[in-house]
């Protein structure tokens, strides 16, 4: 079964000839689930495509000690690894949206670096604790590429900051656990939170706030006083 179709395959082919260096693709999955069937078989065509992928496959709970190296949860859960190391996660098919996030993610880890703008650097620079990133999305929401796109590209800017994009209708139980009703939804290290496509900066914001001090209960970014205005842009509910 071909998961790309011959047009978008040489698209893709196209996207991926100027990688700047060489990436890995580390595949964590489930045997006979459909979910990770499908994520390995996109994989694998998409590998083909370029020289400089390379393309890794384990099974969640055959390889224990490849996925506690890796602090893999959930499966399916793809890792890049790349000159930057390995902080950029996607949980789920790479379906829909996804899929384009995805090779932008590839570009930017094979060149182990990406574009941030001057403000949030700013915010950014001072962060010495990790910060863990976990953005939940949909296949289909059309808000959910630029967040995600953001936290990827903090994550291959910097050492401490990883991030996971989550598909909501692919880990149900994670959405709910974190009372996901509306994506785009961030949170960070479990204790900041905002929904909507938030500004590049106000997400560098919240990185910042995530990581300062312990012990503090999970809350909105409103309640650090960060002005985040109720647009259209706000959240698509699911």
């Amino acid at each position: 079964m071909a998961f790309l179709e011959p047009e978008g395959r040489e698209k893709v082919r196209e996207r991926l000839k100027d990688l700047a260096g060489p990436v890995r693709l580390v595949l964590f999955k489930e045997d006979m689930a459909e979910s990770s069937v499908r994520a390995e078989g996109l994989l694998r065509e998409v590998a083909e495509l370029s020289d400089k992928l390379e393309l890794k496959v384990y099974n969640r709970y055959l390889h224990d000690q490849e996925a506690a190296e890796y602090g893999i949860e959930e499966v399916p859960t793809l890792v890049l690894e790349g000159p930057a190391g390995n902080r950029v996660r996607l949980l789920g098919q790479l379906v829909g949206y996804e899929f384009a996030v995805f090779l932008a993610a590839l570009k930017d880890t094979a060149a182990g670096r990406s574009d941030i703008g001057d403000q949030a650097k700013l915010k950014l620079d001072w962060v010495a604790q990790p910060a863990r990133i976990r953005c939940f999305v949909t296949a289909a929401c059309v808000h959910c590429p630029k967040v995600a796109r953001t936290a990827l590209r903090f994550a291959v800017a910097y050492p401490l900051v990883q991030a996971e994009i989550i598909d909501v209708d692919e880990f149900p139980a994670l959405a709910s656990q974190y009372e996901v009703d509306q994506v785009p939804k961030v949170v960070i290290n479990d204790r900041v939170q905002f929904t909507g496509a938030a500004p590049e900066e106000v997400f560098a914001r919240a990185v910042a706030l995530a990581v300062q001090g312990e012990g503090r209960a999970r809350k909105t970014l409103e309640t650090e006083g960060e002005v985040f205005p109720q647009n259209p842009l706000a959240g698509q509910s699911i």
